[in-house]
């Protein structure tokens, strides 16, 4: 399912680049949280990717909800353990998939209902 696979690869995106060299992460978090305009914008992308993806599903009939832009916020904002760099330092605990994996499978059965 697509909604799964750009859940899975924005988690696995994330936490590399947090986890390869979390100095450099850091040292980055730093001018992106005083640039909040930078932030804003990408995350504006990932929402519209969002509703893109929600979209196709309820015209193919995988997905029930009829508001794609109310959904696609509600799943950003749902997921946002996964995505957000202020869980950095969560996202190596050795749990993490099972917990990511628990929360894809609760939205997507909401999507679905």
């Amino acid at each position: 399912m697509r909604l799964r696979f750009w859940l899975t690869t924005l988690f696995e995106a994330k936490r590399h680049k947090a986890g390869d060299d979390p100095e450099l992460f850091a040292t980055y978090s730093v001018p992106i949280g005083e640039n909040s305009g930078v932030v804003e914008e990408h995350i504006r992308e990932l929402v519209e990717q969002l509703r893109e993806i929600i979209e196709e599903g309820v015209r193919a009939e995988q997905f029930a909800f009829t508001e794609p832009s109310v959904a696609a916020q509600a799943v950003f904002d749902a997921t946002a353990r996964f995505h957000d760099p202020a869980y950095a330092p969560e996202w190596q605990k050795p749990t993490i998939d099972g917990e990511f994996a628990a929360v894809a499978d609760l939205v997507l059965r909401g999507l679905s209902a």
